[in-house]
C-alpha cells in the first residue's frame, strides 16, 4: 500500500512540474497578434503569400502599398532602417526594416517596409498594434508585402542589430499567433475544375509586375475579397492596382463578422466561380444579404452555371454561366445605361473577357451593359436594403494571371471599386 502510494506521490509531483513549467513558459511567450491586423477591425486584414519553411524563416503576408503595419506585441525598438544589397551583410534583401525586442529574448522583425515610412525610433518603447512602418517593396521584394519573423534568442549586436542565425532562432509565426490572415485560392484550388477561356491552362497563372508609380492606393478602407473561386486573381488583381484588401473566409461571412467590420469592408469582390456549390444554400443568401442590406456593395464576377447566381441577394438572378456560353472579348459588350462607373471608357462598346449572360434579374435592376452578340445583360445593379448588389459574366480577375485583360477592363474595374 505504501509502494503505491509513494508512486502516486511521485507521479502528482512530476505532474506539478510539468504545470509549472508550462505556466513559466507560458508566461515567457508575448501575446503576439499579425503585424497587419488593424486593432479596429475583428477579421484578419490582408492574406499570406509564402508560409515559413526551411529557406523562408517567417511569413510573407499582403495588403497593399502603403498600408500600416503594427507592433506585433508590447517591446521596444532596437534597430530601424534600411539594408542594402551587399552579398557580405546576412540580412541582405530585407530592405528598410524593423526589429523589436519584447524581452526574455523574444524578437520580431519586419522587412521590406516602404522606404523612410518608419513612426517609431530606436529604442522607441512601443505598444501592441501602435503603427510602426508601412507595407512597402524595398530589398529583395518581388511584390507589396511585409516579410515577419518571430525569433527566440538571436544574437544581437551592439547597435541593436539582430543578427542571422543560427536557424533554431527562427519559429513559425503561426504557432504563435491565432487569427493570422488565411492563404487566397489559385487557379488549381478552385472546387469547380474548371475556368474561363479554354485557350490557358488550369495551372498558368502570372501576374504582372508590380508599380506604385502614378498610382493612388486606398488603405484606409479595405475591399474584402470573398475567399471561394478564384479569389487568388482578384485579390492580386485588386491590391496590386488600387487598394488594400482582406479575404474574407465563408466562416467570417456566415458568423456576420464582415457585417461588423463594414466601415472598413464597404465592398466585398465574389470572385468568378466564387459561387460554387452556394445556390441552395440560404444562411448564405441571408447572411450577403445582412451584409448588403446594411449598407455594403457586393461586386459579382463570371459562375460556372448561370444557376450558381440564384445565391445572391433576392435569389432573383440566373443565366448562362461560362460552361455554357462561348466567351467574347473585341467588342464584346455596349452600354446599355449610362453610368458614373463608365466614366473611364472612351467608346460605347468595349473590349472586355466575357462568358455568359444573364436571362433573369430583378425588376427594378438596371441593366448597365449588353452582349453584343445576342443583346442579353452582361452587367446589372441592384439595390438591397441600404445596400447594392452589381452582377457581371465578366472574368477579368481570373484574366488578369493570365494577362488577357484589356484596358477598359482596367478602367471599369478601377471605376467600380472606387
Amino acid at each position: 500500500m505504501f509502494k503505491r502510494l509513494r508512486k502516486k506521490s511521485i507521479f502528482l509531483v512530476f505532474i506539478a512540474i510539468i504545470l509549472i513549467l508550462a505556466v513559466v513558459y507560458a508566461e515567457d511567450v508575448p501575446a503576439f497578434q499579425s503585424p497587419t491586423d488593424n486593432p479596429e477591425t475583428k477579421k484578419c486584414d490582408g492574406k499570406i503569400t509564402c508560409y515559413f519553411g526551411e529557406y523562408h524563416k517567417g511569413i510573407d503576408v499582403v495588403i497593399g502599398q502603403g498600408v500600416p503595419l503594427y507592433a506585433s506585441a508590447d517591446g521596444v525598438v532596437t534597430s530601424i532602417g534600411p539594408h542594402w544589397q551587399n552579398e557580405k551583410d546576412p540580412k541582405e534583401g530585407y530592405g528598410y526594416h524593423i526589429h523589436i525586442d519584447h524581452g526574455n529574448g523574444w524578437v520580431t522583425t519586419y522587412a521590406h517596409l516602404q522606404e523612410r515610412s518608419e513612426e517609431v525610433i530606436g529604442n522607441e518603447q512601443v505598444k501592441t498594434g501602435q503603427i510602426i512602418a508601412r507595407m512597402g517593396d524595398t530589398g529583395l521584394a518581388t511584390g507589396f508585402h511585409v516579410h515577419f519573423e518571430i525569433r527566440k534568442a538571436p544574437e544581437i549586436n551592439s547597435e541593436g542589430d539582430v543578427l542571422a542565425g543560427p536557424d533554431n532562432t527562427y519559429l513559425n509565426p503561426l504557432d504563435y499567433i491565432e487569427g493570422m490572415p488565411g492563404q487566397a485560392k489559385a487557379t488549381a484550388d478552385v472546387p469547380a475544375n474548371d475556368h474561363p477561356d479554354e485557350t490557358y491552362g488550369i495551372s498558368d497563372e502570372v501576374f504582372p509586375p508590380v508599380s506604385g508609380e502614378n498610382k493612388h492606393f486606398t488603405v484606409d478602407k479595405y475591399v474584402g475579397v470573398f475567399n471561394e473561386g478564384f479569389s487568388n486573381a482578384a485579390s492580386e488583381m485588386v491590391l496590386r492596382n488600387w487598394n488594400a484588401i482582406g479575404l474574407v473566409p465563408i466562416e467570417e461571412l456566415v458568423n456576420g463578422i464582415i457585417v461588423e467590420d463594414l466601415k472598413y469592408y464597404p465592398i466585398m469582390i465574389i470572385p468568378t466561380a466564387g459561387l460554387h456549390g452556394l445556390d441552395n444554400s440560404l444562411t448564405f443568401r441571408q447572411k450577403l444579404g445582412d451584409y448588403v442590406s446594411a449598407g455594403g456593395t457586393v461586386i459579382v464576377f463570371a459562375q460556372q452555371h448561370g444557376y450558381e447566381f440564384n445565391a445572391l441577394p433576392g435569389g432573383e438572378v440566373s443565366g448562362y454561366g461560362w460552361n455554357e456560353d462561348q466567351s467574347c472579348h473585341t467588342n464584346a459588350v455596349y452600354i446599355d445605361t449610362y453610368h458614373p462607373i463608365f466614366a473611364g471608357q472612351d467608346s460605347a462598346t468595349l473590349d472586355a473577357s466575357v462568358d455568359g449572360y444573364l436571362t433573369q434579374w430583378p425588376s427594378e435592376a438596371t441593366v448597365l451593359l449588353r452582349r453584343t452578340k445576342n443583346q442579353m445583360p452582361a452587367m446589372v445593379k441592384y439595390g438591397y436594403g441600404q445596400g447594392e448588389v452589381v452582377v457581371l459574366t465578366f472574368f477579368t480577375d481570373w484574366n488578369y494571371g493570365h494577362g488577357g485583360w484589356t484596358q477598359d477592363e482596367i478602367n471599369l474595374a478601377g471605376d467600380m471599386i472606387f
